[in-house]
């Protein structure tokens, strides 16, 4: 008989689209891939706005919008965006590093804004300043204040809070574990992400955390389906569960296939953007050709959607 205990697999479809919704942010990390691209424009509500993402729902069943940037509370039009896109039956994420207001997160939940995943380097000033460029460490320790009151505040208002913070190699142990155990002792959902950029050793050096430091155990695995993501969960020894964000292969074949680029991503899921009024559709982080970069309308001809459709209407 097999005794080896098998974590329990959970599997969901990809309903989700990543709006850019600003290049503007107030951090500059060094390990940023900004999301494929820097130069493209704040997304205002319009009547644009409003038949491009009702176009995605009915082509291609999305019902999650999840905001990216840049920061996205640098947006000012953020709180009417959400209000008209929860009338249109959407649900709202962001990935935020928290740098906001009071005042814009309690707009931000009023008009339908539940879920925030703070980006977390550091606790120490010292050690997040060595991710920036350009800044100062007076900065850094006002940053990290700021991030760990509005974190808190989130929590306190009922949003749904999570923390993601990258981990790159074995130096970076001791500064995980100081966010993890800000994590634990809050009672919040936090998530290692390996850096894209150090490729597979990032993610042997996260391993070897889980295994040496944290000692903890799989219990479950979260697959999104026609999406490269997935979420392993743990349980450390004190019944604390935390995640890791992996990538697992999940191919597009109309992009992959002839692809000459060092990958890092797979097809991770559609970003759209805006650049000049027009909307732009981005399928890969690494590149910007008119297979994985292009317009909206052509978009809508291409192979790539035609593969994407496929996958989303099983």
């Amino acid at each position: 008989m097999d005794n080896v205990y098998k974590p329990y697999i959970i599997t969901e479809e990809n309903k989700s689209i990543r709006l850019k919704v600003t290049p503007n942010c107030p951090w500059n990390c060094t390990f940023c891939h900004k999301e494929g691209g820097k130069n493209f424009d704040n997304i205002v509500w319009n009547n644009s706005i409003k038949d491009v993402l009702e176009s995605m729902k009915e082509r291609l069943c999305i019902k999650e919008i999840h905001y990216t940037g840049g920061e996205p509370t640098y947006n000012k039009h953020l709180s009417k965006l959400t209000n008209e896109m929860v009338k249109l039956g959407f649900n709202l994420k962001t990935t935020t590093n928290g740098q906001f207001s009071e005042k814009t997160l309690f707009d931000l939940i009023n008009c339908g804004l539940k879920s925030f995943n703070f980006s977390f380097i550091s606790m120490d000033p010292n050690i997040f300043l060595e991710t920036q460029r350009e800044k100062t460490l007076e900065w850094a320790k006002k940053t990290i204040e700021h991030q760990i009151k509005m974190i808190l505040q989130a929590k306190k208002l009922g949003a749904e809070v999570k923390i993601n913070t990258v981990v790159g190699k074995e130096e970076d142990f001791a500064r995980v574990l100081q966010v993890y155990n800000f994590a634990k002792q809050n009672d919040i959902v936090i998530r290692f992400l390996n850096d894209l950029n150090l490729g597979e050793s990032s993610v042997k050096s996260i391993t070897k955390l889980v295994k040496e430091q944290l000692k903890a155990k799989k219990i479950q695995e979260k697959i999104i389906y026609g999406s490269s993501s997935k979420t392993s969960y743990y349980q450390d020894q004190s019944g604390f569960i935390f995640g890791i964000k992996e990538i697992r292969n999940n191919k597009l074949s109309s992009i992959c296939n002839d692809c000459k680029e060092k990958c890092s991503e797979q097809f991770y899921g559609i970003r759209l953007e805006s650049k000049d009024n027009k909307f732009f559709v981005r399928l890969c982080i690494k590149r910007s050709d008119n297979k994985s970069y292009m317009t909206l309308d052509n978009f809508f001809q291409s192979e790539q959607y035609k593969e994407i459709q496929k996958i989303s209407m099983n």
